[in-house]
């Protein structure tokens, strides 16, 4: 990502949700594309599915895209 000044920080919070973050992801970037500039970090508490991968292959796209992952399930509060 280049320097910008950014305007907005999404924080999701994931948790065995691979079926549903490239259509969550979509919409986030339709809701702030060309309104803000703005990143989204993910943070993986500690999925059993394919989260991580979809994840991970959502940042090679997209540079907006920030992951934090967690080693094991923290909880939500941990999370954000």
């Amino acid at each position: 990502m280049n320097r910008e000044r950014l305007e907005v920080s999404v924080v999701v919070p994931v948790l065995n949700e691979e079926s549903n973050l490239c259509l969550l992801y979509e919409g986030i970037m339709q809701a702030l594309a060309e309104k803000y500039s703005y990143e989204i970090i993910f943070i993986d508490d500690g999925s059993t599915d394919k989260s991580f991968t979809v994840l991970s292959h959502l940042q090679k796209t997209d540079s907006k895209i920030r992951i934090i992952r967690f080693c094991r399930h923290f909880g939500q509060t941990a999370a954000l």
